[in-house]
């Protein structure tokens, strides 16, 4: 199994990042932990880790100091930095390391933590060393089972019995092999140049001994036979090292990302359709994992749990409601229905298929009715089937709905209607109310919109951060103040919603260059014009 060393000085920190996943579920030890980069240095000595986690402000030897020091150790060592505090100059002394990952203590989410983790095995577990490949294993018997397996072939092969192997140390299992993204890489390789790279990776597969049949379009099923040592550690790593060993034959003939689910093994050679469903099974959760993964059944196997349609259909239909009366409340709970907790349980992956077929069809309904013949691009690009079909991850499922929806909230056949220019009433609202304390999700809120969204299409039309347009419409108001009333500074912050004097004063230099007072008297001295 991977061993992780969680370093942190403070106790709850430390008992919260050990508790706040499954470890053992992903193929981790029970994490070990310490409160110093001291007791830290002495664990590494003691052996080696998969990652470390570490915190960056700890008395004695801090993080970054901790890091540098194993780094002599062990150049190749895996580190996620965790940290209180969101500062650059620690995210670049990070990435300076060869950080894997900077996140935030009071942010961190189970699922964040989880992905990052599976993540990490990934790369421990892309090793280019060739595995032992067992040579007693028989392809001639093999083949005609995987034929079997295969619904568009020949099934009429009931004689065929194969036999079950009673020694435990010869053990099977499946590997079914997804090249990932396959029909954007044939459109832009060209059909025949990436047929040949597919052939290739085929031909690789083959001269290399392993029992293969290609079940679909860039799909491949394997059948490997591993010494079953009593070890499951053994095992497991075995399982890996010939995914990997398949992974570098494909990177050897072009085909940078491909995506394998590994079954479990059995010494029971019957149960090859068993295992081929496995694999199956595990390779569809690239689907919430990412892709270019090996993942074990293993892994998943108590986590699929099934959807309720009605309950799905329920939200659709509010969502329908919603879209329908522009309320922007339609983008976070389109953001909720893609929304999984890795951690309760994966969902099943045709809730996915069926969500993305209802919401396309709802966008589908609202153009026909809500959108004039002459917005074309809407109709001809944002509503092509074929790119929900080619979506391969929640992210981008979630990601390709969400910028659907919100063109739609965007888009006004009339600018100037009730509803106006979004941009144009957010500056409105700002100008109403900069001389309060207001925050983004103020501005958002009054809007009806996420506040993401609001911050992106802000920069997108005017160029410019939304909270420093903030600041500036009070720091403008600041220097009238000053150059033309008697009022004394403390009035002046408080008259513009900042919450101290201090920070005033600290706002104002930084987007002037000058202080309050040194502003007032360059006025007052004519070396500074209004």
């Amino acid at each position: 199994m991977y061993r992780v060393l969680i370093v942190d000085d403070e106790y709850a920190s430390r008992e919260t990042l050990k508790c706040i996943i499954d470890w053992n579920s992903i193929g981790f030890e029970e994490p070990v932990c310490v409160n110093s980069g001291k007791k830290a240095l002495l664990e590494v000595e003691k052996g080696l880790f998969d990652v470390i986690i570490t915190d960056i402000e700890m008395p004695g030897m801090d993080g970054l100091e901790l890091i540098s020091k194993i780094k002599e150790i062990n150049e190749k060592q895996r580190f996620v930095i965790i940290s209180c505090h969101e500062r650059f100059d620690y995210a670049r002394s990070a990435i300076k390391l060869g950080v894997k990952d900077y996140i935030i203590k009071d942010l961190v989410t189970s699922e964040e933590l989880y992905l990052l983790m599976m993540d990490i095995i990934s790369d421990v577990d892309n090793s280019p060393n060739k595995p032992f490949l067992n040579s007693d294993l028989d392809n001639g018997e093999i083949m005609p089972r995987l034929l079997e397996l295969h619904p568009g072939l020949d099934k009429g092969q009931e004689s065929l019995k194969t036999q079950t192997f009673q020694n435990t140390r010869q053990m099977y299992i499946s590997m079914m092999v997804v090249v990932d993204s396959y029909g954007k890489h044939k459109a832009a390789y060209g059909t025949y140049q990436w047929l040949v790279l597919i052939n290739s990776f085929l031909s690789e597969l083959h001269k290399n001994k392993l029992p293969v049949i290609n079940v679909a379009e860039g799909q491949f099923l394997i059948v490997m036979q591993i010494d079953g040592n009593p070890s499951m550690l053994n095992m497991f790593n075995s399982m890996i090292q010939h995914a990997n060993f398949i992974r570098m034959l494909s990177k050897k003939v072009g085909i940078t990302s491909i995506s394998i689910g590994i079954s479990n093994a059995s010494n029971n050679f019957e149960k090859l359709s068993e295992l081929f469903k496995q694999a199956s099974k595990a390779c569809e959760m690239r689907v919430l994992l990412g892709l270019n993964r090996n993942i074990a059944y293993s892994t998943i196997v108590n986590k699929c749990r099934t959807f309720d349609k009605k309950i799905l259909d329920q939200k659709i239909k509010h969502l329908k409601q919603l879209l329908y009366t522009r309320n922007q409340e339609c983008i976070p709970l389109i953001n909720s229905l893609y929304s999984v907790n890795l951690m309760d349980g994966f969902m099943e992956i045709n809730y996915f298929k069926y969500l993305n077929n209802r919401l396309f069809s709802l966008a589908q309904g609202y153009v026909e009715l809500n959108l004039d013949q002459s917005n074309t691009y809407l109709r001809e690009n944002i509503l092509d089937f074929s790119q929900v079909e080619n979506l391969e991850t929640v992210k981008e499922m979630k990601d390709f709905f969400i910028k659907m929806f919100n063109m739609f909230l965007d888009y006004d056949k009339c600018p100037n209607g009730e509803h106006g220019n979004l941009v144009d009433r957010a500056k409105n609202f700002i100008e109403n109310n900069y001389d309060k304390n207001i925050s983004l999700n103020d501005i958002a809120e009054e809007m009806k919109v996420h506040k993401g969204y609001l911050c992106r299409l802000f920069k997108e039309q005017t160029g410019e951060n939304l909270m420093h347009y903030i600041i500036n419409k009070k720091i403008d108001k600041a220097k009238e103040l000053l150059s033309q009333t008697p009022m004394r500074l403390c009035d002046i912050s408080s008259s513009l919603g900042f919450t101290t004097l201090q920070y005033f004063c600290f706002v104002f230099k930084k987007y002037t260059d000058l202080s309050p007072h040194e502003y007032k008297k360059a006025v007052e001295d004519g070396t500074m014009h209004l």
